[in-house]
């Protein structure tokens, strides 16, 4: 019994003296360590079966561990390109503010220690966010799948006479019924939906998986290949596989065809692989995976698929690049991809494909068949990058964590040690780079009003992009209807209506968790049981003027 229930142990003997009379059947009760006879979901008692039992009134953060709180206190935001639903607004106009969005319930069984299922509905509650030309997904905690928008090419996933949904619904009955699986991450091109569902390693599987990772670490790259070849190739993998569906066009489903998929089916060709990460393009993917490097499919042209070939793949071929690094991220835009290595605490950039707009930073516009290292960034610890339409965003730097003492609030107050830099390059005809101006840029350039900030995570989208404080603060920057304009700044030049340089959101009485700059939309979320009187900041109308002049939301 964890120090919480001791706490609470009180209030459950109280209960159970007052209750002596009332006769409960056995199979309700478990037995504590201690002989407190405890009922599973018992009220006042936060122990983890009781959380888990509790779902539906409870949550242990599964996106921001530090928060356990009441369901009601989550919020989504979303404003942009509500063009076929895929907004997830309830209605197909474009949403020029921030909009807050709609409850959207989930169905989900609970399992207690006894074995005992209930099923429950509740709030969903929403971690990750992908997004098409006209529709999105929506990943939820629960690790269940949302859609809605346009399925005239079968994006969703569905089957349905109704080729417009306006507002998310589950498709988790579309997926196969395989046993314990669970979906971990989204990506979507234009016209297909892709996601990565994955089956819980059992204790002994985790156990052999590790000795694996051990042998393979001190074997030679040589060797390494060979073993991996050897021993993965030979099996049908059950973690981490993909599956993809939609407009099949240049083979960006990795299905061997172009045809057009209606429902969830698996790449057959990765599913030897256990599948990590999934980055997507207009029309091509790229996919990272756990021992066996970089696979891509789909459109080839421009070398975006990094084989040194402008021919589509049906089906994912590995990018031989990349055989002797570590990869920590990938990305892909329009018609480029990129890849962030690490090798002896030394991270790389690569970019690939299309050169236009200086995508690959390095001073010039020409295409690149094979990954290609951005000089101009080595030394500069780079830890995460975003991918654009045309645009590229990196973060480097450190953040790391402390604490002081707030004096009046009586609260530890997160600090940081270090800072961090924002570099932007490629496209900035829309103010997406940051720099105050509408030209490309053909080398990374540091974003100046960052500087200053202690950035944790980044994010772009086709004409504008983001950034997330570790104070919980949201900057946006790029095309207004796709980041932030207010309804009467917007005209018909994209040049009126662009913020040409990042400028904060505030968002009043919520602690911001996670945001995504989409494909002509953004998405924010956060938790309401997580924010504290001494992360508030204190608003200065004076310096809210033109492009700046947001409005307000006072969460009751």
């Amino acid at each position: 019994m964890d120090d919480f229930s001791r706490e609470v142990r009180s209030r459950i003997r109280l209960d159970q003296k007052l209750n002596q009379s009332k006769v409960i059947g056995k199979d309700e009760y478990l037995k504590l360590s201690d002989q407190t006879v405890h009922a599973a979901g018992q009220p006042g008692c936060y122990c983890l079966e009781c959380l888990k039992f509790r779902k539906e009134d409870w949550r242990v953060g599964d996106v921001n561990a530090s928060v356990v709180g009441p369901r009601d206190q989550w919020q989504m935001y979303h404003w942009g390109n509500g063009e076929r639903g895929a907004l997830i607004s309830n209605d197909i106009h474009d949403i020029l503010e921030p909009r807050l969005a709609l409850p959207i319930i989930e169905n989900i069984i609970v399992e207690d220690s006894s074995g005992r299922k209930t099923s429950i509905e509740r709030e969903a509650k929403f971690k990750a966010v992908a997004s098409g030309m006209y529709h999105s997904l929506l990943l939820a905690e629960s690790h269940q799948l949302f859609v809605c928008g346009d399925n005239s090419y079968h994006a969703l996933g569905i089957n349905t006479k109704n080729n417009q949904i306006c507002t998310p619904i589950s498709i988790m009955t579309s997926f196969p019924p395989l046993t314990k699986t669970k979906i971990i991450a989204i990506a979507a091109t234009e016209y297909a939906s892709f996601a990565i569902v994955d089956k819980p390693r059992e204790a002994a599987e985790e156990v052999e998986a590790k000795e694996k990772e051990a042998l393979l670490e001190l074997t030679t790259p040589v060797r390494k290949k060979a073993l991996l070849t050897s021993s993965d190739s030979k099996d049908t993998n059950e973690y981490n596989r993909v599956y993809s569906w939609g407009r099949g066009d240049k083979g960006v489903l990795g299905h061997g065809s172009n045809a057009s998929v209606s429902i969830p089916r698996v790449v057959q060709a990765l599913s030897s692989y256990r599948v990590t990460q999934i980055a997507t393009g207009r029309q091509h993917v790229v996919v990272l995976t756990e021992h066996n490097g970089l696979f891509a499919f789909g459109d080839g042209r421009y070398g975006k698929l990094g084989r040194g070939t402008t021919d589509d793949a049906l089906e994912p071929v590995h990018i031989d690049a990349f055989d002797r690094f570590y990869i920590a991220a990938i990305g892909a835009g329009n018609d480029y991809s990129c890849a962030l290595t690490d090798n002896l605490a030394a991270r790389q950039v690569f970019v690939w494909g299309r050169g236009e707009h200086g995508i690959h930073g390095n001073g010039d516009q020409l295409d690149r068949l094979k990954p290609t290292r951005v000089s101009a960034l080595r030394g500069k610890k780079i830890r995460a990058i975003a991918c654009g339409g045309n645009h590229i965003l990196a973060l480097s730097g450190n953040y790391d964590q402390q604490y002081v003492v707030d004096y009046v609030f009586h609260a530890a107050i997160p600090t940081a040690k270090n800072g961090t830099n924002v570099f932007a390059w490629g496209h900035g005809a829309y103010g997406q780079l940051g720099h105050r101006d509408t030209w490309d840029s053909l080398l990374p350039r540091a974003i100046d009003e960052l500087k200053s900030e202690k950035i944790t995570s980044i994010s772009a989208g086709a004409r504008h992009s983001l950034a997330l404080t570790v104070d919980g603060d949201v900057w946006v920057w790029g095309h207004g209807l796709h980041g932030y304009q207010l309804q009467q700044e917007a005209k018909q030049d994209h040049a009126i209506v662009s913020l040409l340089y990042p400028r904060r959101i505030k968002l009043p009485g919520i602690h911001v968790i996670g945001a995504v700059a989409g494909r002509e939309r953004t998405f924010v979320w956060g938790d309401r049981a997580g924010y504290h009187k001494s992360e508030r900041i204190a608003l200065d109308k004076s310096s809210i003027t033109g492009f700046d002049r947001i409005s307000l939301y006072r969460l009751q």
